[in-house]
């Protein structure tokens, strides 16, 4: 369970990394998805037990959502934009 946990983390933190950098995209949506999918398991594998655990999971449950959004959003926005320019 660990190992799915770390690869999936790994991947989100990636794609984050990789839209920050290439800055194809929303630059917010990268850095809450880079922060938010290591955050969300640390908070809940790690720290669930210490009165801080729940915080930190919630902030980066938060922060996963909220990057996942805004990465929907810019995405759904070029293609309305890329539809609109065919003839």
């Amino acid at each position: 369970m660990f190992l799915t946990i770390f690869i999936f983390s790994l991947g989100f933190i990636l794609l984050g990394i990789a839209l920050v950098l290439l800055r194809l995209l929303n630059l917010l949506s990268g850095i809450c998805l880079a922060l938010g999918a290591p955050l969300f398991w640390i908070g809940a594998l790690f720290v669930s037990q210490e009165p801080m655990g729940n915080v930190v999971t919630e902030i980066g449950a938060t922060l996963f959502g909220l990057g996942l959004i805004l990465l929907g959003k810019q995405l759904l926005s070029n293609f309305n934009a890329t539809e609109s320019a065919l003839p």
